[in-house]
């Protein structure tokens, strides 16, 4: 499928003029007014190896690319979606740790994974607790990830790219990729992205009302829109509101499990008709069987994830998910039985 999504993405960025190898865009010198020096011509989005094979297509929207001038993205065949798949899914977080924004990025999507089975490790970091000496798992081959702004800036200290260009550039390419993509879940990112996602889904105001999550129709997916906060500079803020998305998701397995979400089962069909939409269509799943799902213990040998409370331990006064309390008695008190305090 993620084949097939990179064929329409690369002949959509053609037929708009913003192909890296061919670029023309008619917006070009208005956004260039805003640039530092020179901007860099469009970074296509990253959409991963194993994007909706086995798990929920999950998009992720942020404001700019990086800057064109440095690192991995200089020329127009680096900026292709291939080669910025490969180049995201080849990185090795251990040897070279990802910034804040990205390690967020990466820690939240394999959170929203574990929903539908992706594999728990207990040294893995996690949304709602610092990842500072925890495992940051790349998680790149199994979601999407889109730039509001097209071009970079270049400006200096990362800093976002003026307002307008987003607005340009959001409201003229965004949501056609967007249904390109076929997302089941989006997280946009920060202040800018959400309010260039509300104006195109026509739910002004949702910028200043976080935490929140919406039902939304994406060409002809029904989505689950979560707007968050910025990872780089709001992490404290979606750690303390992760238990409200973590709900929000709940809700929308129960809701959709039988025509929305369809990655519970390896049996899969797709359509492949010419001239038609590809979707994935799920074996029917009972809400009852579904709950099951979310609530049943892993036969693995790791913690459950089925208890989604706020505990305090009375030994050492940490805050951990419930999920998390026999990992930290193991790790943190050679297993003793501790007593816990429910905070939420």
């Amino acid at each position: 499928m993620q084949n097939d999504i990179r064929n329409r993405l690369n002949n959509y960025y053609r037929q708009m003029n913003i192909y890296p190898d061919a670029f023309q865009c008619p917006h070009k010198c208005f956004c260039n007014q805003f640039a530092n020096q020179e901007m860099t011509e469009a970074k296509m989005s990253m959409v991963g190896s194993l994007y909706g094979k086995k798990y929920p297509r999950i998009t992720v929207v942020s404001l700019d690319p990086p800057k064109g001038r440095d690192g991995a993205f200089k020329s127009p065949a680096t900026r292709k979606t291939e080669f910025v798949s490969e180049f995201h899914e080849s990185e090795d977080f251990l040897f070279s740790p990802p910034n804040i924004h990205w390690a967020m990025t990466q820690i939240i999507v394999k959170d929203i994974l574990i929903f539908w089975g992706y594999p728990v490790n207990s040294h893995s970091a996690v949304v709602d607790q610092s990842y500072s000496g925890r495992i940051i798992e790349n998680v790149s081959a199994y979601f999407s990830h889109v730039n509001v702004a097209k071009c970079s800036m270049n400006k200096n200290d990362k800093g976002q790219a003026n307002f307008q260009v987003h607005k340009k550039c959001g409201y003229s390419f965004l949501l056609k990729e967007l249904e390109i993509l076929m997302p089941q879940i989006i997280v946009s990112q920060g202040k800018n992205a959400n309010k260039i996602m509300s104006n195109l889904l026509r739910m002004p105001g949702i910028e200043d009302s976080l935490p929140a999550a919406k039902i939304v129709h994406i060409g002809k997916s029904k989505t689950l829109w979560l707007p968050m906060d910025h990872p780089s500079h709001h992490t404290g803020e979606i750690r303390l509101r992760w238990l409200f998305y973590i709900d929000a998701i709940k809700k929308w397995i129960i809701e959709n499990s039988a025509d929305s979400i369809n990655t519970l089962s390896d049996e899969f069909t797709l359509t492949d008709q010419p001239g038609s939409e590809q979707q994935f269509f799920p074996p029917e799943i009972s809400n009852e069987s579904i709950t099951q799902v979310i609530e049943a213990e892993p036969d693995l040998g790791q913690p459950g994830f089925s208890d989604f409370g706020l505990y305090k331990c009375l030994a050492c006064g940490k805050m951990v998910m419930g999920f998390e309390k026999k990992n930290h008695e193991r790790e943190i008190h050679g297993g003793k039985g501790i007593e816990w305090k429910k905070v939420r």
